[in-house]
């Protein structure tokens, strides 16, 4: 009865992970086969630091709040996966990335405790969710893009800031905040349309 329940326990995990991996996969494509040849034409000198449209991060977000503390090795275990798959290497040989892997898979739900000790919680479930839940999940988008170029530069020793603060700044804050509401837009479109599907059947 108790490996029964650890193998559930376990298959569950593997699921999130699997789904996790599979979002994070299709935003990673959309972003290399979309965003950075767009940007690469316009302002190729910011491509080096950070995409100005970076859905990723809005899926960071969702898994926060949907599995709190859980998605920090959910998002560890399918950045990694998705960074091997996309570029045919092994990613957790590379330290750095590592580091870097565990830094934007915690930055959300760091976000979401500073809102907390703040007094804002966002409640988890299909019945809880409202506009007001879609605005305080960006405002955690938000906070986390500031997070992720500090700790980008505290991992990376100086190779981003201070030379390029402004810039980095500016990227991966656009980026993220502009990827959330990409993100959240496009599951929006898509619940309505699936929704809508299964009311016409």
């Amino acid at each position: 009865m108790r490996n029964s329940t650890l193998v559930l326990k376990l298959e569950k995990h593997l699921i999130c992970i699997g789904l996790i991996a599979a979002a994070y996969i299709v935003a990673m494509l959309f972003v290399n086969s979309v965003v950075v040849p767009l940007q690469n034409s316009f302002v190729p000198g910011i491509t080096s630091f950070a995409a100005l449209l970076f859905p990723a991060h809005g899926i960071r977000v969702l898994s926060a709040w949907m599995f709190g503390w859980k998605s920090i090795p959910y998002l560890v275990c399918a950045t990694l996966a998705a960074d091997t798959l996309l570029t045919s290497k092994f990613a957790a040989a590379n330290l750095q990335l590592v580091y870097t892997t565990l830094l934007t898979s915690s930055v959300a739900w760091i976000s979401l405790q500073i809102l907390s000790l703040g007094g804002i919680k966002i409640a988890v479930g299909e019945k809880h969710v409202s506009l007001s839940t879609w605005r305080l999940l960006l405002l955690v988008g938000f906070i986390s893009s500031l997070l992720n170029p500090f700790g980008h530069n505290y991992v990376l020793s100086g190779t981003l800031l201070p030379e390029h603060t402004f810039l980095t700044l500016a990227a991966f804050v656009i980026g993220n905040t502009t990827g959330t509401v990409f993100c959240f837009a496009t599951l929006m479109i898509l619940f309505r349309y699936f929704g809508s599907s299964h009311d016409e059947a």
